[in-house]
Formats: C-alpha cells, sequence, structure tokens
C-alpha cells in the first residue's frame, strides 16, 4: 500500500512551447515528441545540491541531470539544441524561484551599486520571436546555420577550457630547450582550429544551385583553406545568431543622484552558475 505522501509530491509549476518548435529534433529526445505544452517542475533539494558539484557542473551532467528532474519528459537533455537549452533553464529559474529576480548591477562610471528587478517572464517571452536559423550567401553558396546541441556545446567547452589552461601555463610547462614563442604558438594554433570546428558546428548545410554539403569534414577543410573573408563571415554570422538568442539588455538609471549614468547591464545564461546567480556585466550607453 502506497503513502498519502505520494499524493503530495511535485507539481508543474509552468507550461512552455519550445521555441524552436521541435524542428531539429529526432524521435525520442521528448517523450512522444511532444514540444508544446511542456509541464515544468521546480527544483527538488537534490537538484540544488548536484549543481554545488564541480565536476558534475564542469562535464554538463550536472545541467542535465536537472533538466531531466524538471522536466520529465525529456530523455536526453544532451540532445537539446542551444536555443531550447537556455530557454528551458529560464523556465526551471522561474518554475523554482518566481518571476522575478533581483539583480545588483554596478555603475561603470561611479561603481554605485544599484538594485533593479528582472521580469524573467518577460524574458521568457523574448525566447519566442528569437530567429533559430539563419543563412547568408557568399561567392555564389548559400551558407545554413541552425543551433548546436547540449552536448556540442559542452565538449567545445571543455576542450576550449583545457587549451586555455595549457596557454596560460606555457611557460611554467616549458622545457629548458624548447623555444617560448614556438611553444606558445603551438596551444594558439590548436585554439584556432577549435574555435573554428565549434564555429562549423553550427553549419547546416553549404549549397549552390545545383548540389549540397552537409559533411562536417568537408565542411571544416573547405573553410580551413579559403580566402580568411569566409571564416570571418562565418564568424560573424554565428555571432549575430547565437545574440539573437540572448536575454536583452536590461536598461538602469543609476541611483546615485550626483551621477544619474544611464547604463545597461548584459545578463547571461551560464550554465555552469546558472543556478546560483544570474552573471552579467555593465556598461555605459553609447
Amino acid at each position: 500500500m502506497s503513502s498519502f505522501l505520494r499524493n503530495h509530491t511535485r507539481q508543474p509549476r509552468i507550461y512552455i512551447d519550445l521555441p524552436t518548435g521541435g524542428k531539429f529534433y529526432k524521435d525520442n529526445v521528448f517523450q512522444d515528441n511532444q514540444f508544446v505544452h511542456i509541464p515544468v517542475f521546480g527544483m527538488s533539494t537534490m537538484d540544488e545540491i548536484s549543481l554545488k558539484t564541480p565536476d558534475a557542473l564542469f562535464s554538463g551532467k550536472a545541467t542535465a541531470d536537472v533538466i531531466k528532474s524538471c522536466i520529465p519528459i525529456v530523455n536526453d537533455p544532451y540532445q537539446i539544441v542551444r536555443l531550447d537549452l537556455e530557454y528551458i533553464l529560464l523556465a526551471i529559474k522561474i518554475a523554482t524561484y518566481g518571476d522575478v529576480l533581483e539583480i545588483n548591477a554596478t555603475c561603470p562610471k561611479c561603481a554605485e551599486s544599484t538594485k533593479v528587478d528582472a521580469d524573467l517572464s518577460k524574458i521568457l517571452a523574448n525566447f519566442e520571436n528569437s530567429k533559430i536559423e539563419n543563412e547568408f550567401i557568399l561567392n555564389n553558396l548559400t551558407f545554413k546555420l541552425q543551433p548546436i546541441t547540449y552536448r556540442e556545446v559542452t565538449e567545445s567547452g571543455i576542450k576550449s577550457y583545457a587549451l586555455e589552461k595549457k596557454i596560460a601555463n606555457a611557460k611554467k610547462d616549458l622545457q629548458l630547450d624548447q623555444n617560448y614563442d614556438e611553444y606558445l604558438n603551438k596551444f594558439l594554433q590548436e585554439l584556432l582550429l577549435l574555435n573554428n570546428q565549434a564555429m562549423v558546428k553550427y553549419i547546416s548545410n553549404i549549397s549552390n544551385n545545383e548540389d549540397e554539403e552537409t559533411d562536417k569534414t568537408e565542411i571544416q577543410e573547405f573553410i580551413k583553406n579559403n580566402d580568411k573573408k569566409v571564416a570571418e563571415m562565418v564568424s560573424e554570422k554565428v555571432t549575430e545568431l547565437v545574440r539573437d538568442w540572448s536575454i536583452p539588455d536590461l536598461h538602469i538609471d543609476c541611483t546615485n543622484q550626483e551621477c544619474k549614468n544611464q547604463f545597461v547591464t548584459g545578463i547571461v545564461l551560464d550554465y555552469s552558475n546558472f543556478f546560483g546567480d544570474l552573471s552579467y556585466t555593465s556598461r555605459n550607453l553609447s
């Protein structure tokens, strides 16, 4: 006989529709391919504990486990594409803590701390109007871009972190018979290659009037061995697409009566510390 307490467990706090409409998913990433009216539960105590485990945060496992806990119809969180992922993380934040988040922003002019309330429901609604893919034409070729998966995001992030750590420790790890500039340049070249590989992941295909290429290896070689402007254009368009998925800046009036500066605070959804705080940077209005 089951306990009556089972009738008092967590219940969905909100329901969401994925911004992508499920366009980029294979069968069974979401149960029954349900992409609308998805129930979102608030975090449990165990979820909050998992988000304080450094190794699990670094690998992305903590975030994946929280998603499965708070949105049980997700079978494979690692296959969630980036736009939907940030939307889902924000929805879990709302389901757990409510619609309003108080943020302490520092004025870049006078360093005065100003408190402002961020309406998370309005931010969530902003994602619904995001461009989910993009395309551009260069040298008579059409480049089609689309979001990448959470697995691709975490893998690229881990590799990039490892290389950046090697670069930071280059002098310390240098052998007596090695030239510092050559040693450092090796890692910088690896980092450049890694960044290019990450950029290529956003390319769904490249086509002309007759043919279409979807193989990532072929696309990587094409960009690596082509004019610099090709890589620059792809990078620019990928950055533009990712920026379109970002939370809009908050416009703030400094509360220091002698300053009265107007500035903006950009909020970033950071996977590793998202549930602890929303990280942000402040800058003056240009």
